[in-house]
């Protein structure tokens, strides 16, 4: 990783290997603690290496994957009442396209009109969790056990 403008508090990331949560940045380093909060660690920023995004987290992060074979791809949490985002994923290139929407019912009925806007294409866990919290204003996080 190259800029600490990437990073927020409580953003997961590796160094070495470990995954580990910030707690504290400055420009050329930062503090993490290890998960289990025995161990800090104070690295340059350009050890950390992001943790990439998977299905597999996304799920765990409480994100729903579509129900239908053609929407496989799609993994859509709700964040608030009728607001939600939606992570595309894209097999070829294993990067995520996320989408901010949401859903309104018409005249009461099962049909409903969706509106949504691009955010950005998201590689690693920690772009995940900005994007969360920039939508939200609320912490994104993950049990890795």
């Amino acid at each position: 990783m190259e800029n600490a403008q990437d990073l927020m508090i409580e953003n997961y990331v590796t160094i070495d290997g470990k995954i580990c949560e910030v707690v504290s940045i400055s420009n050329r380093d930062l503090e993490c603690h290890s998960l289990d909060k025995r161990s800090i660690y104070h690295y340059p920023i350009h050890h950390l290496q992001g943790i990439p995004l998977t299905p597999e987290l996304l799920l765990k992060l409480g994100f729903e994957q579509g129900r239908y074979e053609w929407k496989k791809n799609e993994f859509q949490k709700f964040v608030h009442g009728d607001c939600y985002l939606t992570m595309y994923h894209n097999f070829k290139e294993n990067t995520f396209s996320s989408y901010y929407g949401s859903r309104q019912s018409t005249s009461g009925a099962d049909c409903f009109i969706d509106t949504q806007y691009r955010i950005a294409d998201i590689e690693y866990l920690h772009q995940m969790q900005n994007v969360f919290y920039t939508l939200t204003g609320q912490s994104l996080t993950v049990k890795f056990e």
